[in-house]
């Protein structure tokens, strides 16, 4: 559950789509909650650290923590068509049109650098459906 979810089923803010920071009391709310051993993301409460010869022994805490919800970037590996040796373009009247090739193929969903279909499609401005995409070597 949520720390603004948690609130607003306790009666504590109306609504849990609130904008902005939680206040003190209400995070002193969700300290108190997580110590007595409900889950909340982002909260958990840390161990009591024993003595040593240099500092006392501490108490139970909770403390704020990454949540378990953290965005991870996934390893993509390398692009199948190096927008350094490649560029790509689409015929519109005989003329050769350049598009990006970060554009997003329609098929795939990748980018024209990780597209491996053999014929990709994309939208363009200037057309009002799919155009054919087609590459050639950077000079």
């Amino acid at each position: 559950m949520k720390p603004k979810e948690w609130l607003k089923a306790n009666g504590h803010i109306p609504d849990a789509n609130v904008r902005g920071r939680m206040s003190r009391e209400h995070k002193a709310l969700i300290e108190q909650a997580v110590a007595d051993g409900v889950v909340i993301d982002g909260y958990e409460v840390v161990k009591a650290k024993p003595a040593t010869s240099a500092k006392p022994a501490t108490a139970p805490s909770v403390e704020r923590v990454a949540g378990s919800g953290a965005k991870v970037i996934a390893d993509i590996g390398e692009p199948y068509r190096d927008e350094r040796k490649v560029s790509a373009y689409w015929v519109k009247g005989g003329k050769n049109l350049s598009i990006g090739m970060r554009t997003v193929d329609e098929n795939c969903g990748n980018s024209l650098t990780y597209c491996f279909c053999p014929n990709p499609r994309v939208r363009v401005l200037d057309n009002d459906g799919p155009v054919m995409v087609l590459f050639k070597p950077v000079t």
